[in-house]
């Protein structure tokens, strides 16, 4: 009661703020977007989620697109300065990249989608910077050139592609994997005075002169920082065209961050990211279902966030900022694990299909809306929709205690994409710490159990999607044993020689769990590729490292 109480004052705060500010509220329609991240340096994802029809029978009104598929890039900058000198290499590069993103954004609006592209900023091709000798300074926004090029390549944009509704611009990270004549540099990307310039630019040169949108996103930027946050929102004019994109929790995606501070705050209207294939979380390789943790707050805020604090989606619903949502039903991070369309990407259209249906109502219950897409989409009724539910909701409660722990104490950075590292204890915890984190690695063994029993007992009209839960359910059962053998390991390694005989039984059992998943991906098509006990691409300080080191050798016999 009193955290409710509490958060009622914090909206009607936010309400009376932002009039008194003159905020331009949201009205209408809410922003519904969605993206494929692919992986940069790696071909495109094959996907449904790519077929713009597909979305719009999803409920999304907008599509954005990847930032290999920007705009930006296929600028031609002959028509701003003829005297640009672009090899012949640049020329064709440009102009076949110009041709495929205008066919792409030209399915998009006849699906009848809104079209966006997310752009790094600030990006020139080096044919440009050469020309201008700006080698040193071409990322510096208070540098009046940058300033002018910047207006200059947004006003080209727009023009060389009419289907193009608005821009999503991010400075957090450069990446150049798929831009052979670019460069890219911001500096000081976390200044207040940097960003406001950034949109003040975007803001006069896109929203008021072309009357199209810019999206700004906070991310690596200024999304953590509350004081920079409300700098930046006091110093720049509300427009309607004008949105600042802040993701659902700090940081990465991961389990065990918080809850994002910003949201709810400021003076614009947001929208908010969130990602339906989890990089940290298997990537739709196995059951991981976020959707009712963003709306309504995930489990490990009660034991890592105060009462007070915004905890969930629809608390920053009630708020006059909350202009939308933009899902990314497909990717985010590196490499692998890597599904396949179709079947296989059940887990990232659940998320989805979820969120794009409580955005067009967000006083609705996640359990009404998960039946109404469920029903509607997998042809589930009954006890086997209830099952399903069940085992969607166990899934979120399995992976912050294997992967993690409640009180987010257990460094995230020992697993992520395709990799494992050793895992690592403070060496400060106290044993009572340890035990916890320990047991609640055994108990999302146990929950992995219980959702393979589930997936099992359900009854899908489609068997595609049938053997899709059942396989992705065995992947997460057998991944998450792998893992908990290593977090015991790691827990008895402080003492070795006394605990020789149960670490040999553990290392025995480590093997045969790797066997028996190796085994389920030589037996089902429709399984996700491996996790590695690698370190990326290094033995160095890796999970496969770690237990090695602890085998008796024949030396030592």
């Amino acid at each position: 009661m009193l955290r409710a109480i509490r958060l009622s004052l914090v909206v009607l705060l936010s309400w009376l703020s932002m009039s008194a500010m003159g905020v331009a509220e949201s009205s209408g329609e809410k922003l519904c977007l969605d993206m494929v991240h692919h992986n940069p340096g790696e071909p495109l994802f094959d996907s449904q989620f790519n077929d713009p029809k597909l979305m719009k029978n999803m409920g999304y009104n907008g599509k954005v697109f990847f930032l290999f598929e920007s705009a930006t890039l296929a600028v031609d900058w002959r028509e701003y300065e003829p005297s640009i000198k672009m090899s012949q290499d640049e020329i064709a590069w440009t102009n076949a990249k110009k041709a495929a993103i205008t066919q792409k954004y030209a399915q998009a609006k006849a699906a009848g989608l809104s079209v966006y592209c997310m752009s790094d900023l600030i990006l020139l091709p080096k044919s440009v910077i050469k020309h201008y000798n700006i080698d040193n300074s071409f990322g510096d926004i208070s540098q009046e050139l940058t300033a002018s090029l910047l207006r200059g390549q947004l006003e080209l944009m727009f023009r060389q592609f009419p289907d193009l509704d608005g821009i999503v611009v991010r400075i957090g990270e450069t990446y150049l994997h798929d831009a052979p004549f670019h460069r890219g540099s911001i500096k000081d990307k976390e200044n207040a005075k940097t960003i406001i310039a950034l949109m003040q630019i975007l803001q006069d040169e896109v929203c008021i002169k072309l009357d199209k949108t810019v999206i700004f996103r906070t991310w690596y930027s200024f999304d953590v920082d509350q004081k920079t946050y409300d700098t930046v929102s006091a110093a720049i004019e509300p427009h309607k065209n004008l949105y600042i994109s802040v993701k659902h929790c700090e940081g990465d995606f991961q389990r065990g961050n918080r809850f994002s501070k910003v949201l709810g705050t400021g003076r614009h209207k947001q929208i908010v990211e969130v990602q339906c294939q989890r990089e940290y979380d298997g990537k739709g390789a196995y059951p991981s279902y976020i959707a009712a943790g963003v709306i309504d707050g995930f489990e490990e805020y009660k034991y890592m966030m105060k009462p007070d604090e915004m905890q969930s989606l629809r608390e920053v619903a009630a708020t006059p900022n909350f202009s939308g949502i933009w899902t990314w039903t497909r990717g985010g991070g590196w490499t692998g694990p890597y599904i396949s369309k179709g079947y296989a990407e059940i887990w990232c259209k659940l998320n989805a299909g979820v969120m794009s249906t409580w955005i067009k109502d967000t006083s609705r219950s996640e359990e009404d809306v998960f039946k109404e897409y469920v029903e509607k989409e997998f042809g589930l009724t009954g006890n086997d929709l209830k099952q399903f539910h069940k085992l969607a909701l166990l899934s979120a409660d399995a992976i912050i205690r294997g992967r993690r722990d409640l009180s987010a104490r257990t460094d995230c950075w020992w697993t992520r994409d395709q990799s494992m590292w050793r895992p690592r204890f403070d060496i400060n915890w106290p044993t009572e710490l340890r035990t916890e984190i320990i047991r609640q690695k055994h108990e999302s063994e146990q929950l992995w159990g219980e959702i393979v029993t589930l997936a099992d007992s359900i009854n899908f009209p489609d068997p595609g999607y049938a053997d899709a839960v059942r396989v992705s359910a065995r992947y997460g059962q057998r991944l998450y044993r792998i893992i908990r053998i290593g977090f015991d390991l790691a827990n008895l390694t402080d003492n070795i020689n006394g605990n020789r005989k149960v670490i040999d039984k553990l290392i025995a059992e480590y093997d045969i769990a790797w066997a028996d998943y190796k085994q389920l991906k030589a037996d089902n098509p429709v399984c996700a590729s491996l996790y590695t006990d690698l370190a990326g691409n290094s033995y160095k300080d890796s999970l496969r490292e770690f237990v090695d080191s602890l085998r008796i050798k024949p030396e030592d016999q």
